[in-house]
Parts: structure tokens; C-alpha cells; sequence
């Protein structure tokens, strides 16, 4: 059995078969803002190679309703569709909702010729516009009634009465379907509450109101109405809640007995789980109206029904994604195809031979499906009693076609995978990138539960310190903001307190002396990283199709600034996998939910003059926006990018209420938590945000701008380079073409090509936005790095598709396999799946860099732009650039910066042992363990105590003046103490940047200089603590001058120093005026070697090159 999925290029609602070959299709935006065509589509469906050509396109007008329904007449060569006009018509109860197309199938070789589909479309222009609003075989959309009309004529034959269809209230009721008998002689409608069966004839005018059983209009008493024949009332089902129907069809072929089919949607029965819907499926004598037989044949509703032309198979498409085929005779199963769209399926459609079946959905994509000739027998022999029943290994290969079909992994496999690959790409990081992954973050949260660690400048409290005047407003606005904003602490505590369980369950059971102290955090990030490939897998999977999806993942996989940077506790790694889950649940292109698209668009509401409300649910991705703005306040930009392009471009006009009441509500809540767990955690109002927007933004002297000014192209010519690495030039070809949408709607395996325009957008606004900040750093755009790559994944694709590696008619096994997709159960070997279909996406790699000129398209069949195909055949092959960055990557994770790592796990290894009396013994000196420690580096080189974790080292401040800067989380290490490193405090009272000299820039100036004018001249083999500062560093230094003579800059000659190799060869002056380097004087002072960690092959920082060193001392050298 095969069975595929392919692009559809719009919503589809409708569909029905022209031949046995050629299927025809209708849907689109509807008449809105969405951007959506709404068009009526032909295309020839060829099972053997998996494909689907377009043949004819007729594209109708955006100002009306989509086409909702269509039926075809084959041997009069006619279209029928009904689609609502415009609203003006719709009020003026001039509707013209019926529309009829002549059509002819032109039968030809060019037809199977690959190329472009002809551009003249083979539908004809509207016949006749039928006013009234009639419908064939819809409901009247003015009172809910149906009316009949014979064909070609469209004369009208009968109407039904107004109530007719209406609930015990009296309410008209929604009519979801109607249908024939094979004779023609009855129609079958079907309401939520009731079916009707009707003659075709009309009853006679004195009998109808009697034989109908409703009232007559007495206002219209010429309308001719129909004979009712039965009426069957909504069933109850044993176990089974509140019921509807959903559809009725007759049986089609003329046979010994008449069958009439209904479905049924149950809603939850009492005791069964929550949002637990079943949906079934029944069969009625269409003679003694008696039920036959009833079966259960999904949890969740149906959503599309069909009947084969032959009446042998019942063909259904439910809400959870899947696709059935039931033996019409017996209701027994005959397939099923899990997860066949993203989208519920909005319409099904069995072949005249019941040998295809094809579904849409308002994904955008159709699902083909070969129906085995198992099941084509099993149905003979069920509805033909000298066939016999079917063979039992006939109806086991037709039932178990999930095996047989290698349905793709469930969620869980593949979050299992992605998870594990994130673990083990965690315990493989052994290196240092940037200090925001120790000190804005561990470090806080292992204060908090331990007691001890250093709280940076962005964590204190520094508004009582400040003089008055520095709101940027006056007034009551001015005052608040001065009390509540300004010096307050910048940063949220709420990422930090996500490690606070990690380091409370180490403390508890006595293992935060173990390598679990290290790893566990990292790991617990792994999670949040592998959320984010979950999500941005699935939304590549929806956009785009399943072998792009692999793809992505396998590019990503092999990406070394992800290996690098996504496991490590930086907020920007957690702000990139919430916003790729905000993005996976943000409403795209046809702005429908998964749970109601099928029923989102019922004929009839647009023509009442009160089109439904539409629903769209952002709740999720809101809260995924907004805990990402908790964690990274920038995250904004792109979440306010998404929401105006929503409200201005895309949503309904009726939608908008809703949106604005989902917006406030959810930014209240995050807003309202955010500022009630950081007013906690500091013991006032406190409005972190505000402050971060007041000292990085909006302040005369933004502080950021101390940390580094880079130029505006920054993130075009480094930050893109860095995150892309060998993939920049298919990040940006891919971000070009999805730029516009139009570029991308004509690349293959797109599902959602205005979707890829709106991330390329964004993407944009993003960078664009960042750009004018002046500080800049490549992780400021890690929440674009998922979406770059899913750009390159689709030109990689389109590459391959565009080569034609394999045989003219034959299709990739990574596109023969996208039936491949997720489902909520687990296949067998569904690990063997994943990597199998990575593999494929490896040859895809591989087809997309044939180099020869027999595969390479001509320019004129290529869909890339010109630019872009001479700049990618000029490069080397992508596998091979992917193999050549491996090098890289494990330079990066095990290499570059790993004693700077290293250094902290031996200093507290070396307390340990002091502390259990081993001692660590420097040479053979005997001089006693750690006692206290300098780092001489560039402030933040290393982790802090997060990773020393020596409380040892750790010493409580005086009392007195200090004690109420102790009280506010002053630190007990770090700028004194027995563990201190050289500071780097910003000017945080708006001092001139050109001016102002931190501490560690001072150090470096001059290295001799400081150690002999800021340390005594001898060394005190007590190793008493260094003096703490008694102001906060970057206060009160308000000019370069006073940076340099800083009074508190006094340090002790701790037991220990910890520092670079480079810093030993600086050269200087000697207080006896002799040259000399930092190497001889602290060797004269007393200071050896102990210790050497290979830190790798340079720096950006010249001040950070060579080994990282500890120096212990070992007694004065004698004169």
C-alpha cells in the first residue's frame, strides 16, 4: 500500500474526481486579509511515482467566501461549487452562492511531460448565476432550509419548510450534509439533532403540509414542497455523552438491500476522560429504516465522509489527523493512516474505481492513498455473498497497514530522540564561552540554596545609594519611577530559580561535592534545548513537508554554534526554545485551529449576514512568548512583529476583540508574576523589565554600550557568519527567497509558503532591531538560529528536487516517505525510523551537490534565483563543508576555553582535600592546602562558586557600616575575601565611557605596577582575607583618575593565584628600576607553579592566550 502527502498551495475545503486520474480541488483564504487565493485547482494524481501534477488553475475573487463544497457531473462535463459572494451581496440577500464550471479533460503526452503547469485554465467561466441563493446540495443560507433544483436547468424543485430543521427551542439548526440515492429518487439531509429523507419529487400542494408533518407557509403557498419519507432523531449511545451528527450518505450501487450511512460525534461520557470525543459510524435498511449495526471507530470526531462509487467502502478523516477506509458491509476497518495532515482533514473523496482515496485539509496539503487490493477483495467477498469471506491473512494485511506503512515515530520517540541527543551533547561540553552562563544564572541559584556565590552588579539594589533626579519624567510618573526603577536590580529571578530544585536535591542528599554538581544543570538545560528542536521540528514539518523537517534536523544537528551554545545555561538559550514553541503554536496562513478547522468555515454563516466568530486560540503561544520575555525582555520584538502582522494583515476583522482580550489577559498574568516573584525574591516593588529598558535604553549613557559598541552590519557580517557557520550562503539565498512569499510558493515540498514569509519577516525585524542597539553579541540572535536553518533546509531541498539525481517520474526516498509522520502511539523500530529517515536527509545532501551537468536545471527550470545558483555551484559540496566543520565542533566543546572550566573543579578539589586533612601538598614544600585564592584574569574568565563550591573560601563581612549592605546580598567573596577576582564594573551613575577605567583595565595597563603599589611588600604566610571594597565598585569612580589612584583597591597575598600564561611575560618596572616580568617578581615574591590546563590555541582576548596557570606560594625566595 502507498500513500504520500503533497503541497496543495492553499486550504482545501472541497474535492471530487474528474477521471480515475485527475481529482479536482477548491479552498483558500476566504474573504479576508489572509493573503490566501482562493482558486479552484485540477491535477492529475500518479500513484506509481507519488506525485501530483497541477493541470489548470482557476483563481477567483479574494473579496468572496472560499469554495466550501463541489460536485461534478461527469457526463455532462460539469462543476458544481458552492461559494458565498461578497458581504455587501450576502446582506442584501443576494447571494450568489451557487457557481456552475464547464470543464473537459483534455487526455494527452504532454500532460506527463515535467514541466510548468499550463498557464490558460481548462475550467470555463461561470454559466449562470442562480439569484435567491439557491444550493446544491448546501443549505439556504437565510433560514436554514434546503432547496432543491434539477440540473443542468437549476430550476427549482421544492423547498423545505422554515421548520423543518430546528431544535426544541425553536432555533433553525446547521445543515452539514446532503446526498442522494443511487436512483435519484430520495436526498438525505442531516442536521446536528435530526436526518430527514426526502423524495426528489415534490409533494402535491393540497398534501404537503400533511405529509411532510410541518407547518405550510401561508405566506408563499405556491413554493412546492418536498414528501418527507423518515426522519431519524439524534441516537443516545450507551457510555457516550451529548451526540450530533455529522454526515449521512446512501449506499451507491444499486444491490438487493438500500443502506443509508450516518456518523455520529459523541461528546464525553460520564467517567471518560477529559475531551475524550467518539465518533461512529452506522448503517440503517433504507427500506424498513431499521439499524443495522453501529461501530466505534475513533476517539476523536469525524470531520469528512465519503461513500465509494460502488458502496463497498466508507471512507472518513477524523480530528486527530488520521484518514480511515471501513469495509462498508461490516463497518470492519480496513486501513487507517495516522497524522495523514497537520491540519483534521476538511474533505475525502474515494476514486470512481475505489481504488485511490485523496483528503485535504486546511493545511494546505492533499493525502493520496492506494487502496490495497486486500481490502478491494475483502469488500467483494463481504458485499457478495459467493465470494465468501475474506481469507484471514487477507484481512490481517489489510487491517494492520500502520506496520506495513512505516508510520512515523510518535511524539514521544521523537522527543525521547531529540532529548538524548541534547543529554549527551550536554556532558560533552567541557568548555567556557561567555561568563552569562555561570554568572547570571548559577550563580544565583546556587547563593540561594547554599548561602554563598557572588551577586554581579545587575542583581543589586542600588536605589537608596542614588541621588534624586534620575527619572527621566517628572511629576508622580517621574517620582515612581525614580523610587521603583531606578537603581533597581535588572535582572528577573525567574530563569536562576529554574536550577534552584537541581541544587536544593544535590544539598539534601549530600552530593554537591560530586561531578553532579556541574552536570546537572547543564543537563537540565539539554531539556529545555530538546523542547525547542521538538517544537521547530514540528513546525518544519507543518510548513514545509517531512523530509525537509529531517533536514532541518540533521542540519541543526550538525550545526556547531547549537552543539556549542544551546545546552548551556544562558537565558538566550531558553528564550530561543520558548519562542520556537510560541512560533510552532502561533496561527499561520489560514489562521485555523487544529481542533475545529473542518467546521470553522460552514456554508451558510457568511450568508446569513453573521459569519461565525472566528476562533483563533494564541493562549499558547503567548505563554511561550511571555515566559520568554521574562527570561530575555528583548524576546519582544519579535513577539510584537507577529502580533501586528496578525492584527493588521491576517486575522479577521471579527477575530480582533478576541486576540486583544487573549493579549491583555496573558500579558496582565505574566506582567503581574513576573513583578510579584521579583518583588519577593528583593524584598520590594521591584519591575525588573522597566529597569532593564531604564539602564540599557533609555539612560543618557546606556551601560550596555561599556560592555562593547559594534557597527550597525554587525549581525549581517559576524553574528549570521557565526550562527550559520558553513550554511550562510543557503541561510541566505533561503531567507531571500521566503522574504517576498511569492519566491517561496514555487519551490517543492512547501506546505506554507506565506508562513515562511512571515518568519523571514521577522526574522528580519529582529535583526534589524537589534542592529540598532548598540552593544551586540552573536547570542543576542540565538532565537533566529532554528529558523535560519529551516531557510537553508528548504533551498537544500529544493536543490535536490531541481537536480533530478533519479530517474525522471521517480521521487527521493525521503519524499517517497512522507507519509512518514508523527502519531500519538509507538510504532515498532521507531528509533530505527528517525535515523533512517536522516539518512535519507543525508542523501538529500548529497543529490543537492551533484556537481554534473546532465543534472544541474537549466536556468529556465530552475525556481532559485540566478545569483543565488551561481553562488551555491561555486561552492564545495554541503556534505562535505558539514564534515569539515566536525574538526570544529569538538574543538569547541572539548578545547577552546577548557581550563578556564577545569581550574575551578581542581581549586575545589584541592579545599576538599585540605579540609579532610590530605593537604595539597606544592612541590615537596609542605606548605598546607588552599587557603585563599586571586584570580589575575579579566574579570568573569571562570565559572564562580557555582563551580569551586568551596564555602571555605567564603568569609562574613565586617558588622557595623557594612552590615547593611551584607543584609542587602552583598557578596562574601569575589571583590574580597579569601576568593577575590579582579572586577569590572560599569560606570552605573552615567560616567563618560571614554574616561572611565574599570579594575581589570587598570590591572592590565600595567600588571607590575599594580601588584606593587596595591599589595603589602611582604607576603603574610597567614593569608589573611583580602579587604572588601566598601562602596559598590563603578559608583562612585567618576573619572579616569580616580579609577586609577581607587583607594579601595587593596588586596592580601593569597595562598594561590589563578591566571593566564601571557600574563607571566608582561614586562614592567621593578621598584628598584630594573625590567622585569610579572614571572620574576612573583617568583621572587614566592609564587610557583602547581598547577597547568591546556586552555586551547588562542584567544579573542590577548589577555587570555596560553595554558591557565595556578601559582602556589612556597615561601619567600632567599636573597
Amino acid at each position: 500500500m502507498k500513500h504520500f502527502s503533497a503541497p496543495a498551495d492553499l486550504p482545501v475545503y472541497a474535492l471530487d474526481f474528474l477521471t480515475e486520474d485527475v481529482v479536482v480541488y477548491a479552498g483558500g483564504g476566504g474573504a479576508g486579509r489572509s493573503g490566501v487565493k482562493n482558486a479552484i485547482r485540477t491535477a492529475r494524481v500518479d500513484v506509481p511515482s507519488e506525485s501530483i501534477k497541477e493541470l489548470s488553475r482557476l483563481e477567483l475573487s479574494r473579496d468572496e467566501d472560499a469554495p466550501m463544497c463541489i460536485a461534478v457531473n461527469k457526463s455532462l462535463g460539469s462543476l458544481v461549487a458552492g461559494i458565498n459572494s461578497v458581504a455587501e451581496k450576502v446582506k442584501a440577500n443576494q447571494n450568489e452562492s451557487l457557481r456552475v464550471f464547464d470543464f473537459e479533460v483534455k487526455e494527452s503526452d504532454n500532460d506527463k511531460e515535467d514541466k510548468d503547469p499550463a498557464s490558460p485554465s481548462e475550467l470555463s467561466a461561470t454559466v449562470t448565476f442562480v439569484k435567491s441563493a439557491p444550493s446544491l446540495p448546501i443549505t439556504n443560507p437565510e433560514e436554514y432550509q434546503f432547496v432543491l433544483h434539477t440540473f443542468p436547468s437549476l430550476t427549482p424543485a421544492w423547498q423545505t419548510p422554515e421548520d423543518a430543521f430546528t431544535n426544541g427551542s425553536g432555533s433553525a439548526e446547521e445543515l452539514y450534509s446532503a446526498d442522494f440515492s443511487f436512483d435519484s429518487e430520495q436526498v438525505v439531509i442531516a442536521s446536528g439533532q435530526k436526518i430527514k429523507v426526502f423524495s426528489t419529487s415534490p409533494a402535491p400542494l393540497d398534501t404537503s403540509s400533511s405529509s411532510s408533518g410541518e407547518k405550510s407557509d401561508s405566506s408563499n403557498s405556491s413554493v412546492k414542497r418536498p414528501l418527507k419519507i423518515q426522519t431519524i432523531l439524534n441516537p443516545a449511545l450507551g457510555g457516550a455523552g451529548p451526540c450530533t451528527f455529522r454526515a449521512a450518505r446512501f449506499g451507491r450501487a444499486p444491490t438487493s438491500e438500500k443502506v443509508l450511512f450516518t456518523v455520529v460525534n459523541a461528546g464525553p461520557g460520564k467517567g471518560s476522560a477529559k475531551g475524550k470525543r467518539k465518533s461512529f459510524v452506522s448503517s440503517w435498511n433504507a427500506e424498513t429504516w431499521e439499524l443495522v449495526q453501529t461501530r466505534h471507530v475513533a476517539d476523536k470526531p469525524i470531520t469528512a465522509f465519503d461513500v465509494s462509487a460502488d458502496g463497498k467502502l466508507l471512507a472518513f478523516g477524523c480530528s486527530d489527523l488520521s484518514v480511515g477506509v471501513l469495509d462498508a458491509k461490516t463497518l470492519r476497518p480496513v486501513l487507517r493512516i495516522l497524522d495523514a495532515h497537520s491540519f483534521p482533514p476538511t474533505c475525502i473523496k474515494l476514486s470512481p474505481s475505489g481504488k485511490t482515496l485523496v483528503s485535504g485539509s486546511a493545511d494546505n496539503t492533499l493525502r493520496v492513498i492506494e487502496i490495497p487490493s486486500t481490502a478491494l477483495i475483502g469488500a467483494n467477498a463481504s458485499n457478495n455473498p459467493k465470494h465468501g469471506r475474506p481469507t484471514p491473512q487477507a484481512l490481517l494485511s489489510s487491517m494492520s497497514t500502520r506496520a506495513s506503512s512505516k508510520s512515523g515515530p510518535s511524539l514521544f520517540t521523537l522527543f525521547a530522540v531529540l532529548l538524548s541527543f541534547r543529554l549527551l551533547n550536554a556532558a560533552l561540553t567541557q568548555t567556557f564561552f561567555q561568563p552569562d552562563e555561570f554568572w547570571q544564572s548559577l550563580e544565583i541559584a546556587h547563593r540561594i540554596v547554599f548561602g554563598y556565590g557572588y551577586q554581579t552588579w545587575e542583581w543589586r539594589d542600588e536605589r537608596a545609594s542614588l541621588p534624586s533626579g534620575s527619572a527621566p519624567w517628572q511629576g508622580w510618573l517621574g517620582g515612581w519611577w525614580q523610587d521603583v526603577v531606578v537603581g533597581s536590580p535588572i535582572r528577573s529571578i525567574a530563569y536562576p530559580a529554574i536550577f534552584v530544585p537541581v541544587y536544593w536535591l544535590l544539598k539534601n542528599l549530600q552530593l554537591d561535592n560530586t561531578f553532579l554538581l556541574t552536570l546537572l544543570p547543564r543537563l537540565t538545560q539539554a531539556l529545555f534545548a530538546a523542547v525547542g528542536d521538538f517544537y521547530t521540528f514540528r513546525l518544519a514539518q507543518r510548513v514545509t513537508s517531512i523530509p525537509i523537517a529531517y533536514i532541518w534536523l540533521l542540519l541543526n544537528w550538525t550545526s556547531p554554534y547549537s552543539l556549542h551554545t544551546a545546552t548551556r545555561t544562558f537565558s538566550n538559550s531558553l528564550e530561543a526554545s520558548l519562542m520556537s514553541a510560541a512560533l510552532f503554536c502561533w496561527p499561520t496562513s489560514t489562521f485555523e485551529g487544529k481542533s475545529d478547522v473542518s467546521t470553522r468555515h460552514t456554508q451558510g454563516s457568511q450568508a446569513k449576514g453573521r459569519r461565525s466568530q472566528p476562533s483563533v486560540n494564541i493562549y499558547p503561544s503567548l505563554a511561550f512568548m511571555g515566559f520568554a520575555f521574562i527570561v530575555r525582555p528583548t524576546s519582544a520584538i519579535m513577539s510584537i512583529y507577529l502580533g501586528l502582522d496578525l492584527i493588521l494583515f491576517n486575522a479577521p476583522r471579527a477575530a480582533l476583540p478576541s486576540l486583544l482580550i487573549q493579549t491583555l489577559i496573558v500579558g496582565s498574568a505574566i506582567l503581574s508574576w513576573q513583578t510579584l516573584l521579583d518583588s519577593w525574591f528583593y524584598g520590594r516593588l521591584t519591575v525588573t523589565a522597566l529597569a532593564f529598558l531604564q539602564v540599557n535604553v533609555l539612560g543618557g549613557s546606556p551601560v550596555s554600550l561599556f560592555y562593547g559598541a559594534q557597527p550597525l552590519h554587525y549581525y549581517l557580517t559576524q553574528g549570521l557568519p557565526v550562527i550559520a557557520t558553513a550554511l550562510t550562503p543557503w541561510v541566505v539565498t533561503g531567507w531571500a527567497v521566503c522574504l517576498t512569499g511569492a519566491g517561496a510558493r514555487g519551490l517543492s515540498n512547501l506546505r506554507e509558503s506565506s508562513t515562511l514569509a512571515l518568519l523571514a519577516r521577522a526574522s528580519l525585524w529582529v535583526t534589524l532591531c537589534m542592529s540598532a542597539l548598540g552593544h551586540k553579541e552573536w547570542r543576542f540572535l540565538q532565537q533566529l538560529g532554528p529558523i535560519w536553518i529551516l531557510f537553508a533546509a528548504v533551498i537544500v531541498s529544493q536543490q535536490a528536487h531541481e537536480r533530478k539525481a533519479e530517474p525522471a517520474g521517480k521521487v527521493s526516498e525521503s519524499s517517497r516517505n512522507q507519509h512518514t509522520e508523527l502519531s500519538t502511539s509507538r510504532p515498532r523500530s521507531a528509533f530505527s525510523q528517525i535515523f533512517s529517515e536522516l539518512a535519507s536527509a543525508w542523501q538529500t545532501l548529497h543529490s543537492a551537490a551533484h556537481k554534473s551537468e546532465q543534472s544541474r536545471p537549466s536556468s529556465s527550470a530552475t525556481k532559485l534565483p540566478a545569483w543565488s545558483n551561481r553562488l551555491l555551484n561555486a561552492l564545495p559540496p554541503l556534505p562535505y563543508l558539514l564534515l569539515a566543520q566536525l574538526p570544529l565542533t569538538i574543538y569547541l566543546l572539548v578545547g577552546h576555553g577548557r581550563g578556564q572550566m577545569h581550574i575551578m573543579r581542581y581549586l575545589h578539589e584541592a579545599v576538599v582535600e585540605r579540609q579532610s586533612g590530605n593537604g595539597l601538598e606544592t612541590h615537596g614544600k609542605g606548605t598546607a592546602g588552599i587557603k585563599s585564592v586571586g584570580f589575575l584574569m579579566p574579570c568573569h574568565s571562570t565559572p564562580w562558586q557555582a563551580w569551586m563550591h568551596a564555602p571555605e573560601l567564603e568569609v562574613r563581612r565586617p558588622t557595623g557600616a557594612d552590615e547593611e549592605r551584607e543584609q542587602a546580598g552583598w557578596n562574601g567573596s569575589g571583590d574580597g575575601g579569601r576568593a577575590w577576582f579582579l572586577t569590572c564594573e560599569p560606570p552605573l551613575q552615567g560616567q563618560d565611557l571614554r574616561t572611565y577605567r574599570d579594575q581589570t583595565k587598570v590591572f592590565f595597563e600595567d600588571p607590575l605596577g599594580y601588584l606593587q603599589t596595591r599589595f603589602p611588600s611582604l607576603v603574610d604566610p597567614n593569608f589573611p582575607p583580602s579587604p572588601f571594597l566598601p562602596a559598590a565598585p563603578g559608583v562612585n569612580c567618576t573619572s579616569g583618575r580616580q579609577a586609577e589612584n581607587h583607594p579601595d583597591w587593596k588586596h592580601a597575598w593569597p595562598s594561590h593565584f589563578a591566571l593566564f600564561e601571557t600574563l607571566l611575560d608582561r614586562k614592567g618596572v621593578i621598584k628598584n628600576g630594573n625590567q622585569g616580568t610579572v614571572r620574576d617578581f612573583l617568583r621572587e615574591k614566592g609564587y610557583a607553579e602547581v598547577k597547568r590546563i591546556w586552555n586551547g590555541v588562542g584567544s579573542d582576548d590577548e589577555n587570555r592566550w596560553g595554558d591557565v596557570l595556578v601559582l602556589a606560594w612556597q615561601g619567600a625566595k632567599s636573597k
